[in-house]
């Protein structure tokens, strides 16, 4: 399994005990299971017809548990394809969903005093880099972790919801850098404190309010600070596409900020940083700069699938590898069973392509039965875990396309695998072949 070399340089995983133990009795089993096969077949054999060397393929015998271990492996190539394909799609439809902001192009930073500066000042200075085009301080990005929770009451009430807000402390330039649209209202105004609060669909939805234009203007009041309702904005997400959308509150607090974004041409990043760094020793000689694009930080809000994807495309090919070489064995295994009918039937003029189709009708009834069984158990799995993402993809609408993808591939790999060793049965001269005891 192919797996981030960080994973196993990690002290958690060499000192967890439960892991190891886990691993030595699926070593242990797998030695038994894979030793148990051949001990009982040997078992089976007659002393006498061993001693003189008589034991036939025929005698052996076990065709029904071959074909049985070759359909467990079909079932087990197919589900980890379509889990695998499934999955991805949601990794795309997650990495390329319109969050309702901009992404490209804006990089973030820390702005770990903002008590010791003049705001306006530093954000004009940043501008002045040529490559820079916009500026914001704020509290969090967008989507991030960084949403505080948040009682309050609205309009004349004097008692909390019984549902709390997510709040951003932005500044007046947030909505143009990320390009978040009012649809009702105004921006908040340019202020170092709180004059007014900007709130989301989201939190309409809540209150049950169907018109933007009716909340603009009345009185917001979030833990102890009151004010007007400036404006609505679009929805964005503001967390992983794991959570639903929050009711939220955007108003100024220079106290909070803790960080800055940038929109920046791309093409200039490497002749911006150097003076970006530069007027950040200005302003901060004692901080460490810290800095990154935003693209990437969403991207790390989606490791723990990134992650696991990579965990179910290692087993993928290894159940690939394993699968092929049963369906070689299989196949050998077939060619020395049917080694007299294939003669008779090159004798009465039968053409390769015929003693191909022999070989290719009993692999493909198996990857059929195989596909049958994997396909409501790969769509059990792959719903149940799409469960877990409130915004995910209609399984209904791409199994169709994932089973049938997983289906060409399993019969073109099982084409490849047995094409060689049935052309080579195919060749072989009937004379020889009706010799054969």
């Amino acid at each position: 399994i192919i797996l981030h070399v960080e994973v196993w340089q990690s002290a958690i995983v060499w000192a967890d005990i439960t892991l190891w133990l886990d691993l030595l009795l699926i070593f242990v089993a797998v030695t038994l299971m894979a030793g148990m096969y051949p001990a009982m077949i040997l078992a089976n054999f007659k002393p006498i017809m061993a001693l003189r060397g008589s034991v036939s393929t025929r005698q052996i015998g076990g065709i029904s548990l071959r074909r049985l271990l070759i359909v467990f492996q079909f079932v087990l190539i197919q589900v980890l394809l379509m889990t695998t394909l499934v999955m991805n799609q949601q990794i795309d439809y997650m990495l390329g969903k319109d969050l309702g902001f901009t992404v490209k192009g804006i990089y973030d930073f820390n702005v770990p005093t903002p008590d010791s500066i003049n705001q306006q000042t530093f954000k004009k200075r940043v501008l002045e880099i040529a490559g820079i085009e916009k500026i914001s301080l704020r509290s969090a990005q967008p989507m991030s972790g960084n949403v505080y929770n948040a009682s309050f009451q609205y309009d004349k009430s004097t008692k909390d919801m019984h549902w709390s807000i997510g709040v951003k402390n932005i500044d007046e330039n947030y909505l143009d850098l990320y390009n978040l649209r009012i649809i009702a209202g105004e921006n908040i105004p340019a202020s170092d404190t709180l004059r007014g609060f900007l709130v989301n669909e989201r939190f309409l939805e809540r209150m049950g309010i169907a018109n933007p234009k009716e909340v603009v203007g009345k009185s917001l009041k979030v833990w102890d600070r009151q004010a007007k309702i400036y404006g609505v904005v679009r929805n964005f997400h503001d967390q992983s596409l794991r959570n639903s959308l929050m009711p939220l509150a955007l108003f100024s607090a220079k106290s909070e900020y803790k960080g800055a974004s940038i929109l920046l041409n791309i093409g200039q990043f490497k002749e911006i940083l150097p003076k970006l760094q530069k007027l950040w020793d200005e302003y901060f000689p004692n901080q460490v700069f810290q800095g990154g694009f935003l693209d990437k930080d969403i991207e790390k809000h989606y490791e723990e699938e990134t992650a696991l994807l990579t965990v179910v495309r290692g087993c993928s090919w290894i159940a690939i590898v394993i699968g092929c070489l049963g369906l070689y064995g299989l196949v050998r295994f077939l060619a020395v069973q049917k080694t007299k009918e294939i003669g008779i039937r090159k004798a009465y003029g039968a053409t390769v392509s015929q003693i191909l189709y022999l070989f290719g009708t009993e692999i493909f009834r198996l990857i059929l039965i195989g596909f049958m069984m994997a396909l409501p158990l790969s769509f059990f799995l792959m719903w149940t875990w799409l469960q877990s993402y409130v915004h995910r993809i209609d399984l209904g609408a791409h199994i169709g396309f994932v089973a049938v993808l997983a289906l060409l591939i399993t019969s073109f790999l099982a084409i490849v695998t047995i094409l060689y060793e049935a052309y080579k049965a195919s060749q072989k001269s009937p004379s020889l072949s009706l010799k054969t005891e």
